[in-house]
Order: structure tokens, then C-alpha cells, then sequence
């Protein structure tokens, strides 16, 4: 979801500290065909490793570049070979009842903070169709 984006997405070795924050914020548009009932699965990565995953239910059948945001927080708790990162967040879209429905999901994950990591965000269709698309418009990435 982030490719060609502008500026840079890296996770300087050694940049993080307990307590700090990597916002992701992001606004964008997905398209449905009428007759495909689908769901996305998104992944907000560092590197090879996935720190958070939701998955999208009822999106609007028939949906024609409806809105589609996330707000994602990962905080780092602890550094080295075996740190650690949390990951908390939204995800706000149109569903078939025409209300927002909000995924949210935490855990702690095991991050090496000693290499450059990539941040990502990936998604996922439910079954593989052309006729689906999600585009973020905009997608900051702030280290704080």
C-alpha cells in the first residue's frame, strides 16, 4: 500500500528508544464490485516482521472509491537483538450497514533494533480479482 511513495520509510538502526512512537495514518479509497463479497486483511510490518494484522468484514458490495483510513501506533518497550514493539490502531471504512466499523488490534512483538527496519503496509484480498482496488492517497510516517 505504500509503494511509491515519497520519502523514506526506514527505521534507522538503533533510532528507537523505549517509548517512542512510529504514527501511521493514512487515508485512501477501495472499490468492490456489486456481486463480490470481500474482505481485506491489512499488516502493518517492520522489516520482515508482521507487528500488527486485522482483517476488514462486510465491505460494501458494490463500493466505488468509498474512504478508507488507518491510524496505527507502534511503541517501542524495549531494545536489542530481542526489543520489543506494541501495535494499537483503527481501521475505519464503509460497511454494508453504511456505518463505520472499527478493527483494532494490539500485541507485543519481538523486533531486532539493531538493523535498519522498513516500515510496510500490506493488503490483502480475500480472493484474488482484478476488479478490487485499495489506493492510500496519503500516508504519513512520523517517528516521535
Amino acid at each position: 500500500m505504500l509503494n511509491g511513495g515519497v520519502g523514506s520509510q526506514m527505521i534507522l538502526a538503533n533510532m528507537l528508544a523505549p517509548g517512542k512512537r512510529i504514527l501511521i495514518s493514512g487515508e485512501g479509497l477501495y472499490t468492490v464490485p456489486a456481486l463480490l463479497t470481500s474482505n481485506m486483511t491489512i499488516k502493518v510490518k517492520l522489516g520482515n516482521t508482521i507487528i500488527a494484522s486485522a482483517t476488514t468484514s462486510s465491505l460494501l458490495l458494490g463500493a466505488d472509491k468509498k474512504a478508507i483510513s488507518l491510524n496505527i501506533r507502534l511503541v517501542c518497550r524495549s531494545l536489542g537483538a530481542t526489543g520489543s514493539v506494541v501495535a494499537g490502531g483503527t481501521i475505519n471504512y464503509t460497511n454494508v450497514s453504511g456505518q463505520k466499523f472499527w478493527d483494532n488490534t494490539g500485541s507485543v512483538v519481538t523486533v531486532d533494533t539493531t538493523v535498519d527496519q522498513m516500515v510496510d503496509v500490506t493488503a490483502t484480498w480475500n480472493l484474488a480479482s482484478t476488479t478490487r482496488s485499495i489506493t492510500m492517497k496519503i500516508c504519513p510516517i512520523m517517528v516521535a
